[in-house]
């Protein structure tokens, strides 16, 4: 398995459980970890921002968290 493939885990499992478990608590965790630079996070929020699934839907947000996660 190559580090494509645990990305690609990595983001499947947080869209898949967030929604499913104590969600604020995710939710903080995430957003903490987006901020401080982890790639996936960062990806998984604009997501989340895009869609509106957790989060209101907001395309600036997306847009944010998306950009920091490409400049990586």
């Amino acid at each position: 398995m190559n580090i494509g493939d645990r990305w690609r885990i990595t983001v499947a499992l947080w869209l898949i459980v967030l929604p499913c478990v104590g969600f604020a608590d995710e939710l903080s965790d995430l957003q903490r970890k987006a901020e401080n630079g982890e790639v996936a996070a960062q990806y998984i929020l604009g997501f989340m921002y895009a869609q509106g699934r957790g989060v209101p839907q907001d395309d600036k947000q997306a847009v944010k968290w998306w950009r920091l996660a490409a400049e990586q």
